[in-house]
């Protein structure tokens, strides 16, 4: 992946389980208020945060039922509780992917209340990026802010899922009409972290809302928060082999004469006896956004900002590859061939070899990176297994200063780079058969 002044050039079906209908808050008189029972839902911290001084009353358990405070209060209650499925209140209903033979992902479904289903559009609603963090560095709260263009949109709902999918207590709504009732940010807090810590993909969903609190659009936010980053040229056992970050290193920009930064990272995997493939490779995935969230993939290469998916991930490969396998490319003569300086292809079983990526990018913009790379089986009767996947990534600010993100390792791919996997196949239908690229093959656990 390298990246230029006027442009970056990179190298370096869906299952929709039943939606769980939330609990009916009944209604009777002498029953909870809406706002304690939102206490129970989301905590009264959350509580105290984002709902209007007008709303919280000092006599809440005696107040008359009815009146125009407690009305309004409970209209959030009862949106909150129907489009977003509180855990307290049921579970978040979620996507089930079914990605080949039988690897099941969960993502949250699309928001819906009401017939109405929001959509995930990046020209009317980012979230802030978040670089993958050490737990132990996030020491502060930082908000997070979201950015919504849609006129449609009055008041907005923020959810945080761990990586066991399950929708975290911080989550809460704003009140339409009040100040900041859609600029209110989500404050990423250590707290969040202080009990029953879940290393691996958090994922932070904004849903705008329109006056009838319908969901009209939505933005996601997927970050690692991990426990330990990996020690480059430090082998970590895996399931099915060895992986090693033999490189990982950055060299800022200085200016006049070095106006761009740059990276040089180097990814090898030594499958174990039990893989049975003579041909493992590596397919990778990138993310690049500035810092509100913004998709800049349009300034790698049209190819990949045409086959990004809605939150701005696509299969990471120059203009006009042959294939999303990394390595693969074509000598002058136009031979499709596996590029050496990219890295090599390796072999599982009784006389293993590494498979290895070789990912130097440059730039000498803003910019937040992330990539995830899969070692997969590229041919042969276990085409598509899948031994495990490594991310990584940097932020880069304005003086061209870059910091590397903490790596982790995980068993099989994220379901943003499975999104990404499939856009690749859509893309690659609307290229002309003579220059059409391989497909992506579905992926499969071994």
């Amino acid at each position: 992946m390298k990246y230029r002044e006027a442009s970056q050039t990179h190298q370096g079906d869906h299952q929709i389980s039943p939606r769980i209908p939330a609990q009916p808050l009944e209604r009777t008189c002498g029953a909870i208020h809406p706002i304690l029972r939102l206490q129970q839902m989301i905590g009264n911290q959350a509580v105290q945060r984002f709902l209007p001084a007008h709303l919280v009353q000092a006599k809440l358990a005696v107040n008359e039922p009815g009146n125009q405070y407690e009305r309004e209060a409970e209209r959030v209650v009862e949106q909150m509780v129907q489009m977003s499925n509180f855990p307290t209140i049921g579970g978040a209903a979620a996507i089930r992917r079914t990605v080949s033979s039988g690897i099941i992902q969960r993502t949250p479904a699309p928001p819906s209340l009401d017939g109405v289903t929001g959509t995930r559009d990046m020209s009317k609603i980012t979230i802030d990026a978040i670089a993958d963090f050490l737990q132990g560095s996030l020491t502060a709260s930082r908000d997070i802010y979201a950015h919504i263009s849609d006129p449609a949109v009055v008041h907005m709902t923020w959810e945080l899922y761990d990586p066991s999918d399950h929708m975290m207590s911080g989550s809460f709504s704003t009140i339409p009409g009040t100040p900041k009732s859609t600029t209110t940010p989500f404050p990423l807090d250590p707290s969040l972290y202080k009990t029953d810590f879940k290393e691996g993909k958090y994922l932070l969903r904004c849903i705008g809302l329109n006056a009838k609190h319908q969901p009209v659009v939505y933005a996601d936010r997927d970050f690692n928060t991990l426990k330990s980053d990996l020690t480059t040229s430090t082998a970590l056992a895996t399931t099915y082999g060895d992986l090693t970050f033999t490189r990982y290193t950055k060299t800022d920009a200085s200016p006049p004469a070095s106006p761009s930064y740059s990276l040089d990272v180097e990814l090898s995997f030594l499958p174990n006896a039990t893989v049975a493939c003579n041909d493992v490779v590596f397919m990778q995935t990138v993310q690049s956004i500035d810092n509100q969230g913004r998709s800049l993939q349009h300034t790698a290469n049209a190819e990949v900002d045409a086959r990004k998916t809605p939150v701005a991930w696509s299969i990471d490969r120059i203009a006009g590859a042959p294939s999303p396998i990394y390595i693969m490319g074509r000598d002058p003569k136009g031979k499709v061939i596996d590029v050496p300086s990219w890295g090599r292809a390796g072999r599982g079983g009784a006389k293993p070899r590494e498979a290895t990526l070789s990912d130097k990018p440059s730039w000498n913009q803003i910019n937040n990176l992330k990539i995830e790379s899969c070692a997969i089986c590229r041919s042969g009767a276990n085409k598509g297994q899948v031994y495990g996947c490594a991310t990584w990534g940097y932020t880069a600010d304005a003086a061209g200063k870059v910091t590397l993100m903490p790596r982790s390792f995980r068993q099989m791919p994220s379901d943003q780079f499975e999104e990404a996997r499939a856009a690749w196949n859509t893309w690659r239908a609307s290229v002309s058969v003579a220059k059409r690229p391989a497909e992506a093959p579905a992926l499969t656990s071994p």
